[in-house]
C-alpha cells in the first residue's frame, strides 16, 4: 500500500504498486472485501468516496463529481501482504484509476497499529473500530504537466485481521466518517487460512512478523535488508527511520525501522 508506483501519470505521487497477475484464478480463492451488492461511503479529509460492488470483480467508484467503473484482477500470489483484487491501470484516456482490495494479516494488534501509522503517510485514510480501512486520493493533473491523463484516482479497501479475527475498539478509529457501510456476508470468497508470523530476532536484529512474512513472500534474506539499511537513502519522521532503495533489487524498495533498529515494515 505504500511504495513507489510507476505509472503513466508521472506528475502525481501515486503510492500504490501492483504486480502483474493473471485473471485466471478463481474468485473464491481470493481475500475479497466487497461481495456483489456491498457498498461503502466514506468521508476522507475534504473528499467523499463511494465504492459499490456491481459484480464479483467490478467496482463503481465515485468522488469529486466523477464516476468510474473498473474490473478488478484477482491476485494469484500474495503481494505486499494482499491476496485480494486489484487494477493497476484502470480508467480511460482522461483518468487513471488504481484500486486495491483485500485483507491484511497481523500477529498482534500492536503490529496492526504500526501498519496503520505507516499507511497514513502514503494515502489519506479512515478506519473503523473493527478494522475496515478505506484510503483514497483524487488528483487532477498539475497545470505545468504536459503529459499524462487529466486526473488520477487511487482507492484502497482493506479488512484488517489479527490472527484471523477482526479487532475491536481500535485506537484512532473514526466510525462516524463511514457514512454508510453495507457489507454482505462473505459468501463470494473462501480463501485458505493465512497464519501471520510473530516478531523475532534474526541475526541480531528484531523483525516484526509483518516484515518476516514479506521477506518470505519476496524471497528476501536478512542480508538483503541489511544491505538496504547500509546503502539506502535515509529519512526520519515521527520516531521511524526509512531507508529507500537507490535503484537496487526490484523486490525491495524500502525498510522502515524504529530508532532502536528493529524492523517494522519492509516493502
Amino acid at each position: 500500500m505504500r511504495h513507489p508506483n510507476p505509472s503513466r501519470f508521472p506528475a502525481l505521487v501515486l503510492l500504490s504498486i501492483f504486480g502483474g497477475c493473471s485473471s485466471g484464478l478463481g474468485q473464491q480463492a481470493n481475500e475479497v472485501v466487497l461481495c456483489p451488492g456491498s457498498a461503502l461511503k466514506v468521508a476522507i479529509g475534504d473528499s467523499t468516496f463511494s465504492i459499490n460492488a456491481t459484480g464479483a470483480r467490478t467496482r463503481k467508484v465515485e468522488t469529486s463529481g466523477i464516476e468510474q467503473i473498473v474490473r478488478l484482477i484477482p491476485r494469484r500470489e500474495r503481494w505486499f501482504g494482499s491476496l485480494g483484487l486489484y487494477t493497476a491501470d484502470g480508467g480511460d484516456a482522461h483518468i487513471l484509476v488504481n484500486i486495491e482490495e483485500g485483507w491484511q494479516h497481523f500477529s498482534s494488534e500492536d503490529e496492526l497499529v504500526d501498519w496503520l501509522q505507516s499507511a497514513k503517510r502514503s494515502l489519506p485514510l479512515e478506519y473503523t473500530s473493527d478494522g475496515l480501512v478505506v484510503a483514497g486520493r483524487y488528483q487532477t493533473r498539475p497545470l505545468n504537466a504536459e503529459a499524462g491523463p487529466e486526473a488520477a484516482l487511487t482507492v484502497e479497501v482493506w479488512i484488517l485481521l489479527v490472527n484471523g479475527k477482526r479487532p475491536a475498539n481500535l485506537t484512532g478509529a473514526h466510525d462516524s466518517q463511514f457514512k454508510s457501510v453495507s457489507l454482505l456476508p462473505m459468501t463470494c470468497s473462501s480463501p485458505k487460512p493465512f497464519f501471520p508470523s510473530s516478531a523475532r530476532q534474526i541475526k541480531g536484529r528484531r523483525y516484526s512478523g509483518r516484515a518476516i512474512d514479506f521477506m518470505a513472500e519476496r524471497g528476501l534474506a536478512a542480508e538483503d535488508v541489511e544491505r538496504l539499511i547500509r546503502d539506502g537513502e535515509r529519512t526520519e519522521e515521527g520516531g521511524r527511520i526509512t531507508f529507500m532503495s537507490r535503484g537496487g533489487s526490484a523486490n525491495l524498495f524500502f525498510v522502515e525501522t524504529r530508532a532502536d533498529g528493529s524492523v517494522l515494515e519492509i516493502g
